[in-house]
């Protein structure tokens, strides 16, 4: 009987048991995970490590691959530039910014780009501080909506285009939510 095992994207599969010229159930099991990490590892530009591989990020120096790393010193992380649709080996953080204007009817709005395919791949969070010392304490999550409108507490409500990649994010806020008081905001984006 010929071997049967071999190399399959990237992993080997000889350390999966093979009885008969097959895999029992734990070989097929370990071999779907090491398949679904090696997709996720390098799979396609719709993961953060994809994108990092596509963009060049190869975690030399220069071209730091971590979510929270900055290899063009521009001050938008990795992660951001991959959900704002940037490119993390460019000074080109204009248009990763987070645009804060007057709406209408006595609101402010904060705009921002997000990609599509970083939908439902990280969690995004405005933060806001009254003082910005006693530190980034309210908040509240953006939800992985494609497109649509939804209200949040305080009369907060955030809206998602539905134009094609990438997305427009708006957050309005009423001048009730500053009660007097400078608002200060900022957004966060973290992998789960």
């Amino acid at each position: 009987m010929r071997n049967l095992r071999q190399t399959w994207s990237g992993f080997d599969t000889d350390s999966h048991t093979l009885i008969g010229g097959h895999y029992d159930t734990a070989g097929q099991i370990s071999i779907g995970v090491d398949f679904a990490n090696t997709y996720l590892v390098s799979g396609p530009s719709g993961t953060f490590s994809g994108c990092a591989t596509v963009q060049g990020l190869d975690g030399t120096a220069g071209k730091e691959s971590g979510f929270s790393d900055d290899p063009d010193g521009d001050g938008v992380v990795n992660g951001f530039e991959w959900i704002s649709d940037g490119n993390p080996l460019i000074v080109d953080k204009s248009s990763q910014a987070l645009v804060i204007m007057r709406g209408s009817n006595s609101t402010f709005c904060i705009e921002f780009a997000r990609e599509e395919d970083a939908i439902g791949r990280n969690d995004l969070d405005v933060e806001w501080s009254t003082d910005l010392v006693s530190g980034w304490i309210n908040s509240f999550p953006i939800y992985e909506f494609i497109s649509g409108s939804y209200s949040k507490t305080n009369g907060v409500v955030v809206t998602i285009d539905n134009t094609p990649d990438p997305d427009r994010v708006s957050v309005l806020v009423p001048d009730s939510f500053e009660d007097g008081r400078s608002v200060f905001f900022r957004l966060k984006a973290s992998q789960p």
